[in-house]
C-alpha cells in the first residue's frame, strides 16, 4: 500500500462510479484486500454503503446485490426459495461465520479464485450480471466476469452492481464442496448441478466445476 493516496466511502452507486479511473481498487468485504491489492493502487474504493446489499425478485428474475454477504444469502427466504435453496446452501459452505458476515457474492465472482462457490453455481444457473461506468449500464452473462481482463477493469472503468439469474428455471439443483471441513476456505472441487426432470427424464442438465483452474468449467 506504499502508493495509496486516498480511500473513498461513497453513499450510492452514481457517487462511485465517479472515482472510476486507473489505479483505483474497488472492495466491498474486503476478505482478501490484503492480498489482492495491486502495488500501484492509489485511490480504494469501500462500497459497502453504496446500498448494494439486497435480494429481491420480479415476475422474471432473482436480483442479488454485489456487495450482499454470504451470511445474507444463507438466511435469505428468497435464496432458500428458488433454484433449490443452491444460493443459501452455497453460501453457507463458505469458510467460517466471520467470513460470510463480509464476504460479498460481488467479491466472490469478481476477484479470481479457484476456491470461490459461487462461480460454478451461477454458471449453472444462467446467472447475468450489471455492470455500471460513468456513462453507460450492461448486463453480460456471467461467464464473461471469469476473466483477468475483466479484473483488471473493475475500478478503472466499472462497477458490478447486481446479478441477476432467470427464474424460468425449474428443476433440481445441487451444489457439492469438497474440503477438509465445512470451514475451510480451500476445496479440492466445488459442482454444482442444474437439471430439467419430466417423467422421470432428463431434458437438460448442466455440471460445472470450480477448483480445477483458476476460472470455473461448465
Amino acid at each position: 500500500m506504499k502508493n495509496l493516496k486516498m480511500v473513498y466511502f461513497p453513499s450510492n452507486v452514481k457517487e462511485a462510479t465517479r472515482i472510476l479511473g486507473e489505479n483505483v481498487f474497488v472492495i466491498a468485504g474486503g476478505t482478501l484486500a490484503h492480498k489482492t491489492l495491486p502495488s500501484q493502487t492509489e485511490i480504494l474504493l469501500d462500497i459497502k454503503k453504496c446500498g448494494l446489499n439486497y435480494i429481491k425478485t420480479d415476475s422474471k428474475n432473482l436480483y442479488i446485490g454485489a456487495g450482499t454477504t454470504f451470511d445474507e444469502m444463507d438466511n435469505s427466504p428468497l435464496c432458500q426459495r428458488f433454484f433449490g435453496g443452491i444460493i443459501s446452501r452455497a453460501a453457507s459452505s463458505c469458510s467460517s461465520q466471520l467470513v460470510r458476515n463480509m464476504a460479498t457474492l460481488g467479491g466472490n465472482i469478481a476477484r479470481p479464485h479457484s476456491f470461490n462457490v459461487f462461480p460454478p453455481v451461477l454458471l449453472a444457473l444462467d446467472a447475468n450480471v450489471k455492470i455500471v461506468s460513468k456513462n453507460w449500464k450492461k448486463i453480460v452473462p456471467v461467464e464473461s466476469v471469469f476473466s483477468a481482463e475483466f479484473s483488471r477493469k473493475m475500478g478503472s472503468e466499472f462497477l458490478m452492481e447486481e446479478i441477476i439469474i432467470p427464474l424460468k428455471f425449474n428443476g433440481v439443483t445441487e451444489f457439492v464442496k469438497f474440503s477438509k471441513t465445512k470451514s475451510s476456505w480451500d476445496s479440492y472441487l466445488n459442482a454444482a448441478f442444474a437439471a430439467l426432470i419430466k417423467n422421470g427424464k432428463f431434458l437438460k442438465a448442466k455440471i460445472s466445476f470450480g477448483a480445477l483452474s483458476p476460472v470455473p468449467v461448465k
